[in-house]
């Protein structure tokens, strides 16, 4: 009654009563050893191991999209690093989705570390359409058995294409249909400039966690079916076959973790999330987490501001230098110096780590008596004299 499943007549539903108290048993025996994550009765709890597999797991990464070294995120001093960080609290995560028995994961990942990346841009989170991705970026096939996509390849195609929003692009289950030529768009053709790669390590990932969600793979059969709370810690049995997206990270009872954010509904796990241990006794850690280039979509530039600025002056040339304008301060006294050291925003013209849109609205609100914001005043936020960017 729970989960709305429904058995035939002809012994079905006796034939799942038998796998789900052989299920529950396993469960029970689990809880019983006090590890550092639990199990649960899901939705799944009524299946075999054999048939969750079939119906949640994908085909396995076994072709690394290895790429040049400008485009890997440069990974940060750790000692920087916060303690913590957790993008769902934020406010910049879009509810769990449910991809069903497809091989759509591919797509639902890369559509919520766009959706991430651009609220955390612009401090507007929009829910995208999946099933776009599905049909028309090319980067893979959702329906079931047809070999999946890659999320990398997606992030790659949106930068030349509107990605529309999911009302206007609707969810019709993850099965490629053909591609609609009109929608509304969420995120704008050219808001992005492509994929920046991570390197598979812990140090990586947490350097790359402070900017952003980001798009990671891991292998099923690692995760667990029954997984409840707590901190899975697994090691590697395989290749990656499912895509998903780290959304924060921290400690729990000394054991340090990633918070990942899955697609297979609010039913499973910690509602629809899950936490995986930092360390593993494999080197590609945690569920073969490191085994396959995380990514995330770099956003061009920051959101407009909302009120009148100055029009932009030329580029400079290679002997024009790039400084401060003097005496600037946002609306409560913050200057150029306090946007740089608390790194609030980026020499690229984006949004830093050390903001948080949730605490204080979006960067573009702070600006001076006349309108001009960090981004159009500080170098260091890709503002200054003639536009320059200290890179």
């Amino acid at each position: 009654m729970k989960y709305g499943k429904l058995y035939s007549a002809n012994g079905e539903h006796s034939a799942r009563q038998m796998v789900y108290e052989a299920n529950v048993q396993t469960i029970q025996e689990h809880n019983a050893k006090n590890l550092t994550w639990t199990r649960a009765v899901n939705i799944f709890a009524d299946l075999t191991h054999e048939e969750w597999l079939a119906k949640v797991s994908g085909t396995p990464k076994d072709q690394p999209h290895w790429v040049s070294a400008e485009e890997w995120h440069e990974v940060g001093d750790e000692a920087s690093l916060r303690s913590s960080v957790d993008w769902v609290e934020e406010g910049v995560v879009s509810g769990i989705m449910t991809q069903g028995n497809t091989d759509s994961c591919w797509a639902h990942s890369a559509a919520a570390s766009m959706e991430s990346a651009y609220a955390i841009s612009t401090g507007n989170l929009v829910k995208l359409s999946e099933q776009q991705l599905c049909d028309c970026s090319g980067s893979g096939s959702c329906n079931l058995g047809n070999g999946g996509g890659f999320e990398n390849d997606a992030m790659d195609w949106l930068a030349n294409h509107d990605f529309c929003t999911l009302q206007s692009y609707p969810w019709a289950g993850g099965r490629d249909s053909r591609c609609k030529s009109h929608c509304n768009a969420g995120v704008p053709s050219g808001t992005i400039t492509g994929a920046h790669k991570i390197q598979g390590n812990k140090g990586a990932f947490k350097s790359a966690l402070n900017s952003q969600p980001f798009s990671m793979a891991v292998l099923t059969t690692d995760i667990d079916q029954f997984y409840g709370s707590g901190v899975l810690q697994v090691g590697c049995s395989g290749r990656t076959d499912h895509a998903v997206n780290a959304v924060g990270y921290g400690t729990m009872h000394g054991t340090p973790y990633f918070k990942i954010r899955n697609s297979w509904g609010t039913n499973w796990g910690d509602g629809g999330y899950f936490k995986i241990a930092q360390d593993s006794q494999s080197n590609k850690g945690s569920a073969c987490m490191f085994d396959w280039p995380a990514a995330y979509p770099q956003i061009r530039g920051g959101s407009p501001s909302p009120s009148p600025s100055p029009s932009p002056s030329p580029s400079p040339s290679p002997s024009q230098s790039c400084s401060d304008y003097r005496r600037w301060a946002d609306q409560q006294g913050g200057t150029c110096s306090d946007w740089q050291s608390n790194v609030y925003c980026n020499t690229d013209g984006s949004v830093g780590r050390g903001w948080s849109n949730r605490r204080w609205g979006r960067v573009t609100e702070w600006y001076d008596s006349n309108g001009n914001t960090a981004f159009d005043a500080c170098c260091a936020c890709g503002g200054g004299n003639y536009g320059a960017v200290v890179v």
